[in-house]
């Protein structure tokens, strides 16, 4: 694959990331308005599902899909997700690989929990992560730009 290429996938990938942050901010909007005390009916539930499953795609998005495509535009060999992970802190990506590894760590819980009470506790986790998330796309994106605007 040339460079060019390289470029128009890291291009579609921030489009996706642009979407699929637009709809992680509706979704934390809608719990900031219920609260955390307030999420015990179905509606305030659903609401909260929606949200950590935003959540986790996003999650996953940033790291497996942007960090990588940054790599492969810097002709980066990606190696294991963690030297992913490292260098995306190394370009300014994250505040910390420690961070990004919590957040991960994070998604895979969502992903593995099936124990309703357990599902409170990383509702409200994933709840107060949420900005650091959006810190962490708006570099992202932000970085992405050097290579996707043409002088």
């Amino acid at each position: 694959m040339s460079k060019s290429n390289h470029i128009q996938n890291l291009s579609k990938i921030v489009k996706q990331l642009k979407d699929a942050e637009k709809h992680l901010k509706i979704s934390y909007s809608r719990c900031q308005k219920i609260g955390l005390e307030g999420s015990s009916n179905e509606d305030h539930l659903i609401e909260f599902e929606a949200l950590t499953g935003r959540f986790a795609r996003l999650v996953d998005m940033l790291i497996h899909k942007f960090f990588r495509a940054i790599d492969t535009v810097e002709l980066v060999d990606t190696g294991t997700l963690i030297d992913v992970i490292n260098r995306a802190e190394k370009r300014g990506l994250i505040d910390s690989a420690l961070e990004a590894r919590t957040l991960k760590d994070l998604r895979n819980d969502i992903a593995h929990e099936y124990l309703t009470e357990k599902l409170t506790l990383l509702q409200t986790e994933v709840y107060q992560s949420v900005p650091k998330l959006l810190s962490m796309i708006s570099n992202a994106i932000a970085y992405a730009q050097k290579y996707l605007t043409t002088p």
